[in-house]
C-alpha cells in the first residue's frame, strides 16, 4: 500500500509536471479510472444522437458555402464594389486621414438595399438616421472629428481663402481706424447702460 502511494506521488511530483515529462504525465492520467475518454463516452450517451443525425443530414441549401454563395455574396459584393468606388472618389488612398468611413458606408448601403425591405430603396436613409445606429450612438457617442477630416479640399480652400482675405482687409489703416471707433462707441454705450442700471 505504501509502495502504491509512493508511486502515485512520484508520478504527480513537480518534476513530472515539467514540459519535458508531459508525455509521462499524460500516460499516467490515461491509466486512471476516470479518464477523459470515459467522460467523453458518458457525454455522448446523454446527448440525443437522433437529433444530431438529423442536424447533420440537412438539405444542401443549408450548406454554409452554398448559403454564402447564394444569399450573402450576391448582396455583399456589389456593396463592396460601391464602397471602393466611393473611397476612390473621396481620395482615401491619397490622404492619411479622411472623413469617409467605409464601414459606415457599407452599413448604410446594406440597410437601404435590403431586398426584404424594398420600401427603403425609395426612402433612402443616411447612416446616422438609421434607428439602431441612433440608439447605439446615444449610448456610445463618437469623438468630435477635427475640421480637416470633415471638410473636402474645396471647402477647406474656401475657408482658408476667406480667412486670409479678411486678415488683409482688417490690417488696412482706414479699416483699423473704423474698428477702433466702433470699439470706443460700444464701450461708451455699455458704460451708460451700467450707470443707468445702478441709478435704478
Amino acid at each position: 500500500m505504501s509502495e502504491d502511494l509512493n508511486s502515485s506521488e512520484s508520478r504527480l511530483s513537480p518534476d513530472s509536471l515539467m514540459l519535458d515529462n508531459f508525455s509521462g504525465l499524460r500516460n499516467c492520467l490515461n491509466t486512471s479510472a476516470l479518464s477523459y475518454d470515459s467522460l467523453e463516452d458518458a457525454s455522448l450517451e446523454i446527448t440525443d444522437i437522433q437529433d444530431h443525425e438529423d442536424e447533420c443530414t440537412r438539405e444542401d441549401e443549408d450548406d454554409p458555402i452554398e448559403y454564402l454563395d447564394n444569399e450573402v455574396f450576391p448582396m455583399l459584393l456589389p456593396c463592396f464594389e460601391e464602397m471602393l468606388f466611393a473611397a476612390k472618389q473621396n481620395d482615401v488612398l491619397k490622404v492619411q486621414k479622411s472623413r469617409f468611413n467605409g464601414l459606415d458606408y457599407l452599413a448604410e448601403l446594406l440597410w437601404n438595399c435590403n431586398p426584404c425591405h424594398p420600401e427603403r430603396q425609395v426612402n433612402y436613409v443616411p447612416i446616422f438616421e438609421i434607428p439602431f445606429v441612433k440608439t447605439y450612438l446615444e449610448n456610445n457617442p463618437r469623438p468630435v472629428f477635427p475640421k480637416s477630416w470633415l471638410w473636402t479640399a474645396s471647402e477647406a480652400a474656401v475657408v482658408i481663402q476667406s480667412a486670409v482675405r479678411g486678415y488683409f482687409v482688417r490690417r488696412l489703416p482706414h479699416v483699423q481706424e473704423m474698428r477702433e471707433f466702433w470699439k470706443i462707441l460700444a464701450k461708451e454705450k455699455r458704460l451708460s447702460q451700467d450707470t443707468f442700471r445702478s441709478k435704478q
